[in-house]
């Protein structure tokens, strides 16, 4: 015979046991989600990386064939002046050697016309 303090024991210990199942799966679903936002972030992560990879390659490439303004016979940039604030440098150019280049470029191309027209 059952006692009647003892009638609803089985139904209080049942839904003890609920609510432990239902929060271990609830802990499994964050860990699971937790886990796909890690490896989102790994992956934008290195897609930025190899990003910023190429635009340093490229800019290399591009800084390899630029012409060199800075040997004696074509000084462009005559002085360098550095601003304390914001730390900006700014290059003061020479007009007189921008000009200069300018003519030059232009005699040489007339040049070369008028030497295949001659012939």
């Amino acid at each position: 015979m059952t006692c009647r303090s003892e009638r609803g024991a089985v139904l209080v210990v049942t839904l003890m046991a609920m609510l432990l199942l239902s929060a271990i799966g609830a802990a499994l679903v964050l860990a699971t989600s937790t886990d796909v936002q890690v490896a989102a972030n790994a992956g934008a992560a290195t897609e930025a990386f190899y990003a910023a990879d190429a635009v340093f390659e490229r800019t290399l490439a591009e800084l390899r064939t630029a012409p060199d303004f800075g040997s004696d016979e074509t000084r462009v940039f005559d002085r360098v002046a550095n601003l304390d604030e914001g730390q900006r440098i700014v290059l003061i150019v020479s007009p007189r050697e921008l000009l200069d280049r300018a003519e030059q470029d232009l005699l040489r191309a007339l040049g070369s016309k008028g030497a295949k027209a001659a012939r």
